[in-house]
């Protein structure tokens, strides 16, 4: 039992220099800041009633 959670500690330390070496929290606000923005822009075309 020891041995996996030193094997998932590891994993996890492993995980979190990743994160923190990539800069990962600023690029996926921005992917959901974007999702966000296309999300607005097409209720805001679908809600407008064709033009004739």
């Amino acid at each position: 039992m020891v041995e996996y959670a030193l094997m998932l500690a590891i994993i996890v330390g492993i995980g979190w220099l990743i994160y923190n070496q990539t800069q990962l929290s600023d690029k996926i606000n921005s992917v959901f800041n974007n999702a966000g923005n296309l999300m607005n822009d097409a209720a805001s075309k679908s809600a407008k009633p064709p033009t004739t």
